[in-house]
């Protein structure tokens, strides 16, 4: 299973860039209906090729759209996948920090979420 959802997402990148849309950035999911059923039918078109041939192709635009000079990739988004347990122990230790620091911070604790001063009690 966990081979076919690579798959789908090395042709989703392919297609993307054979669209000339950004092959990281670009979310199909705010797409045009149009645009979005030409993604779909070049996807289904391409995951008909050997995986080796998308891999192929993956890596070169990879090495040509992504990661090619000039481009910014610190500005790309980043996705958490909750099936890989160490990015969520990762998630939940951050959070864990974050309230451990926001506790300290006594002024948080006295305003509410407008803003108004709540008096101690």
């Amino acid at each position: 299973m966990e081979e076919i959802r690579e798959k789908i997402v090395k042709c989703k990148v392919i297609c993307l860039d054979e669209m000339n849309l950004d092959p990281i950035s670009t979310n199909p999911k705010y797409m045009k209906p149009k645009e979005k059923q030409k993604l779909i039918n070049l996807v289904e078109e391409k995951m008909k090729l050997d995986i080796n041939i998308i891999n192929e192709e993956f890596n070169k635009v990879v090495l040509n759209s992504v990661l090619c000079e000039g481009n910014d990739f610190t500005k790309y988004p980043v996705y958490v996948d909750n099936r890989i347990p160490q990015q969520q122990e990762k998630i939940d230790s951050e959070k864990d920090d974050i309230s451990v620091e926001l506790s300290k911070d006594r002024t948080l604790e006295r305003t509410d979420i407008a803003g108004n001063v709540v008096p101690s009690s």
